[in-house]
């Protein structure tokens, strides 16, 4: 009997200690991700749009996503997105016939017909993981009505549109989310993230 009381006592040591490390990482994490939306800064915007092929980048000083895990990104998407007259409805990423490209589905719930728009999608693999989106190795991109594929003809109030844009650097990426950050609409108006 006395022969088992040293494996014993190993094996609570080794199960104390996965406990410990599991609650410390969780409170770490959870630390980490209180505080989800940050801003973009000038040395982020240069990593980011410097290489050669660089996808659009969102200007230093935009808001955007920490790289979370997909399910608390989508929360905090919402939250943030809550109010936007300009919906983004479903984002995703995928081989096109013009290389990478990202798609956004959006519906106008402005009261006019928006003729510009710009935000940040950010890139998650099927495993609900951020991953590369540019260039820099960030999970996000910048979007833009003068970066479709298509000729932008507008979106009329209360239609929807989809958005589709070549990227050149983001291969694992294959859903995610995105918020627009300013539009413009036909009569002058002008709507911007604050």
């Amino acid at each position: 009997m006395k022969k088992y009381i040293p494996i014993f006592a190993a094996g609570l040591a080794l199960l104390i200690g996965l406990l410990i490390g599991f609650f410390v990482g969780r409170a770490t994490l959870e630390a980490k991700w209180s505080n989800p939306v940050g801003v973009i800064t000038p040395q982020e915007h240069q990593k980011a749009s410097g290489a050669k092929n660089a996808d659009p980048t969102p200007p230093a000083g935009s808001k955007r996503l920490a790289a979370l895990p997909l399910v608390k990104a989508r929360q905090e998407t919402a939250k943030l997105a809550a109010q936007d007259p300009l919906k983004i409805t479903l984002t995703s990423w995928g081989g096109g016939e013009d290389g990478f490209e990202l798609h956004l589905m959006m519906k106008n719930e402005a009261p006019c017909k928006i003729v510009s728009y710009s935000g940040i999608a950010y890139s998650y693999n099927s495993y609900g993981r951020p991953v590369k989106g540019n260039a820099g190795g960030e999970n996000y991109v910048a979007f833009r009505s003068d970066a479709t594929s298509d000729k932008f003809e507008g979106i009329d109030k209360g239609a929807k549109y989809v958005h589709a844009q070549v990227v050149h650097h983001s291969d694992t990426a294959a859903i995610g989310m995105a918020h627009v950050d300013a539009y413009a609409c036909e009569d002058g108006t002008k709507w911007a993230r604050q």
